[in-house]
């Protein structure tokens, strides 16, 4: 998940970093999700992706297009050309908006234009980007970065740097991306922040002399924590012993995550327990996608439990804080989008004796002041019907609510909907 609303505390978090720390006792159970790629997928399992014909988006239960069949602003009803389609969607927050890009109606330049669709508000565009404004992800309250700009849902603004590009914004609004620290062009890992940029120390991840290096952050997560991959532009297996490297830069640290044999590895995205996913070249050198945690990276596709017959899972493009990961692969030899969740058989024992020790378990809610959620939760991390608790408005910026049944369930996952 590249942005986050919400964010669980004891009890969801607890799951998820006991999750991360047992990797080796986790399998996953796969869903099949259709033709193309699974691009983003928020805490309550909602996933964007896009295939041949354009975006599309599952709700859990179905995968659907019409949803991006929503009019422009200003223009008479009807079919295409004054609808939003074709469409390419990138990312989805935990609000319920999906980020994306399309061609205007009529525009005779064939110009992109980027767009945010509000899922909670049927056939409405929140927001148009403007032409050649490309977008590349959104955050927790709709703000969208992309190639050197930033939009806060009302104004855009820019990000600084040469050739500047936002990749990602965590909930405290910290953007990733890359820029060139000069006219070079050579991207360079960057951290965006108060109208500056500055760039993460990656000389450890250095093993080549010559070749230049390129450099990117795809996702940070809300502790700050940011993954992204060193490029050794230039380099070929041949004089090489790495051409890519995925790594994690955290309290200053770049560490250098490996790889599955073979040349090249990226870090796509991190959730708030420090879980990490992407891909990485396997000895025959194809692409095999990977998750990473207590210290060691491990292929998905020796991970599944179930429903895995016919596929090759090639790229983990985002995982959520329940630990759901989505991306795309092979399944008998077609590209298809998939979605993996943690098989609740395989969670640690830990996370239900902490919940056990935990009297009151809580939910911080972030978001704006006057927004309305209903709080849900399940039992299980595979339970598809999530329950009501109540409801909140928001007074302040942050809100704790607190489950004071929680002692009355083994453990419990929680979730917040944003109410229209």
């Amino acid at each position: 998940m590249k942005s986050q609303l919400i964010r669980s505390s004891l009890a969801s978090m607890l799951a998820c970093a006991s999750l991360a720390g047992a990797l080796a006792a986790t399998t996953y159970t796969l869903t099949d999700l259709g033709t193309g790629a699974a691009n983003d997928i928020n805490s309550t399992g909602k996933v964007v992706g896009n295939d041949a014909a354009g975006g599309w988006y599952f709700d859990g239960t179905n995968r659907t297009t019409p949803h991006f069949m929503a009019q422009y602003p200003n223009t008479p009803p009807g079919p295409p050309p004054y609808s939003l389609s074709p469409t390419m969607v990138l990312a989805i927050n935990d609000a319920d908006q999906i980020l994306g890009s399309t061609y205007l109606p009529l525009d005779p330049t064939g110009n992109l234009n980027g767009y945010v669709y509000d899922l909670a508000h049927t056939n409405s565009v929140a927001a148009l980007l403007g032409p050649q404004r490309h977008p590349t992800g959104i955050g927790s309250n709709g703000e969208v970065v992309g190639n050197g700009f930033t939009f806060d849902g009302t104004n855009i603004g820019g990000l600084s740097g040469f050739g500047a590009v936002g990749l990602a914004i965590n909930s405290a609004g910290l953007i990733v991306g890359y820029a060139s620290p000069n006219d070079s062009g050579y991207p360079t890992a960057t951290v965006f922040a108060g109208g500056t940029n500055s760039q993460p120390d990656l000389s450890p991840l250095y093993d080549i002399v010559g070749p230049r290096r390129n450099s990117y952050l795809f996702s940070v997560n809300d502790a700050g924590q940011m993954v992204g991959e060193l490029e050794y532009a230039g380099s070929s297996p041949f004089n090489s012993a790495q051409v890519s490297v995925a790594f994690l830069y955290t309290n200053g640290t770049a560490v250098n995550l490996g790889g599955l044999g073979g040349f090249r590895s990226e870090a796509r995205d991190i959730n708030n327990a420090g879980l990490i996913v992407g891909n990485s070249m396997v000895a025959d050198q194809t692409f095999h996608a990977f998750v990473y945690a207590n210290g060691a990276m491990a292929d998905l596709n020796t991970l599944i439990s179930s429903g895995g017959s016919g596929w090759v899972l090639t790229s983990a493009n985002a995982v959520n804080d329940q630990g759901v990961i989505v991306g795309e692969g092979q399944k008998d030899g077609v590209a298809h989008a998939f979605l993996l969740a943690p098989a609740t058989d395989t969670l640690p024992s830990a996370v239900h004796l902490l919940l056990q020790l935990t009297p009151d378990a809580s939910i911080t809610v972030t978001g704006k002041v006057g927004q309305s959620f209903r709080i849900e939760a399940v039992d299980h991390v595979s339970d598809t019907v999530w329950q009501p608790l109540g409801n909140v408005t928001l007074t302040a910026a942050t809100y704790l609510w607190v489950d004071s049944d929680s002692a009355l369930h083994p453990s419990r996952f929680y979730r917040g909907v944003l109410l229209p």
